[in-house]
């Protein structure tokens, strides 16, 4: 299981603007381009683990500063739905 952890953790802190905005719109999570390159600047390089909670709350609290809380909530469900926590 570490291994898929790993993967997806990697992915998270190496998305691309255009992989990021297919997401949302996959999840239902309206993010305009320019709110999707500030969230992949405010990810990259920065080897989070959404797997930790502490972490997760922290990626949580930086992103409500770019879309605001209640589509930082949505993304926060749809960690904890994607990670089985």
């Amino acid at each position: 299981m570490r291994f898929l952890e790993s993967i997806i953790n990697m992915k998270l802190n190496n998305i691309r603007r255009d992989e990021l905005l297919g997401l949302a719109r996959q999840y239902g999570i309206p993010l305009t381009p320019a709110e999707a390159e500030s969230i992949c600047q405010e990810l990259r390089g920065q080897n989070y683990d959404l797997f930790n909670p502490e972490q997760r709350k922290g990626v949580i609290k930086r992103l409500e500063l770019i879309v605001g809380s209640q589509r930082a909530s949505q993304i926060e469900q749809l960690f904890l739905s994607l990670t089985g926590r």
